[in-house]
């Protein structure tokens, strides 16, 4: 063999795994280039302040971020139990002007990169907490796993740092 055909045969040996990572990388962008995910944060302590007066009120909040390139429809969340769901309504219920100002209506249309924060009252999440408690529901020792729902009934499941008894000892 000759020269010319000993670096024919190596380049054509290049130009065909050239091709058929190409291929690959197609087929891997077709699946998973375009799918959803969110990304879930519980946040145990926000205040929120009227510049007017300077009073506050004290919230927990489900901070969820758009990481994927679909567009999300954010359908509720809640706290997921052994058996069941408790929903949390953040819209619809406000009594103060901090609620109004802080509630965000479900379902939520999440765009690429985007985030959404839920607030809800910290008072009726520690008293929600406790009355799971007392009833043996949630134990004072486990951590909360909340559930993100999306209009296609996919679910983005998160633990909170801490354990139940953290949340009701305050």
């Amino acid at each position: 063999m000759s020269v010319f055909e000993i670096s024919s045969l190596i380049i054509t040996g290049l130009g065909v795994i050239a091709t058929f990572s190409a291929v690959i990388v197609a087929l891997w962008q077709t699946k998973y280039a375009s799918r959803k995910k969110l990304k879930c944060q519980f946040i145990e302590n926000n205040v929120v302040m009227n510049p007017n007066s300077f009073d506050k009120k004290l919230y927990v909040a489900m901070s969820i971020s758009n990481i994927g390139n679909k567009k999300v429809i954010v359908s509720n969340w809640g706290i997921k139990l052994k058996d069941s769901f408790i929903l949390i309504l953040t819209s619809g219920f406000e009594e103060t002007i901090f609620d109004k100002m802080v509630a965000v209506k479900t379902p939520y249309i999440l765009e690429p990169e985007e985030n959404v924060t839920f607030f809800y009252s910290k008072d009726l999440f520690q008293k929600l907490i406790n009355e799971q408690v007392e009833k043996g529901i949630i134990g004072a020792n486990n951590k909360i796993r909340f559930v993100v729902h999306d209009s296609t009934g996919k679910s983005y499941f998160i633990k909170s740092k801490f354990n139940a008894h953290f949340y009701i000892a305050k």
